[in-house]
């Protein structure tokens, strides 16, 4: 992608994807370090019976929102900054 070129939809959910992927491996090395402290809070009764799958896809929606906004965002500053050359 040149810099005259926009990102697609595609490129947009690849970025958001990333980011979530990010954070989910910081969750996991976070909650593995809470269960070998002995805090079996994590995956409690009520933890349990949550809707899982759907949990993860707003979760994943939410990220693919903030990459859409930061993104947009930085487009926005570089048609300002490629207007002015």
């Amino acid at each position: 992608m040149t810099a005259h070129e926009l990102p697609r939809a595609e490129d947009i959910d690849a970025i958001a994807a990333a980011i979530y992927d990010a954070d989910q491996d910081m969750l996991d090395e976070g909650a593995a370090g809470r269960l070998a402290a002995g805090d079996h809070a994590t995956i409690s009764e009520r933890l349990m019976r949550l809707p899982w799958a759907r949990v993860v896809e707003a979760v994943k929606e939410s990220y693919r929102r903030r990459a859409r906004a930061a993104v947009a965002a930085q487009l926005d500053t570089a048609r300002v900054l490629l207007e002015r050359l």
